[in-house]
């Protein structure tokens, strides 16, 4: 089965281990060395309007993919694990020594 960048985006991503909507695929990481796709980028919003939306990036690797269907990709992915890496992200972006120095 064969499947384009732009079709991967328009499906939802949804977390076999507690039905939850991850959000859309943003990316795909590929190793160029061997032409094999490494992981998905899942973009996460929260909130409501534009205004007060916010994202956030999951990055679940392939190994993790259940099931690409027709209107979503099925994932099993560590609830706890996601958050995880969310918040490592976040520090690393916005450490709390400069932030408060500010």
């Amino acid at each position: 089965m064969k499947i384009s960048l732009n079709e991967l985006q328009s499906k939802e991503v949804i977390n076999l281990a507690d039905g939850l909507r991850l959000g859309r695929v943003s990316d795909v990481e590929i190793d160029i060395r061997t032409a094999i796709v490494e992981s998905i980028r899942v973009e996460r919003k929260r909130g409501w309007g534009w205004l007060f939306e916010k994202s956030d990036e999951i990055v679940i690797p392939w190994g993790n993919i259940d099931v690409i269907g027709i209107d979503a990709i099925l994932v099993r992915a560590n609830e706890a694990e996601i958050y995880n890496k969310i918040r490592a992200e976040k520090r690393k972006r916005f450490p709390k020594e400069d932030f408060w120095k500010q």
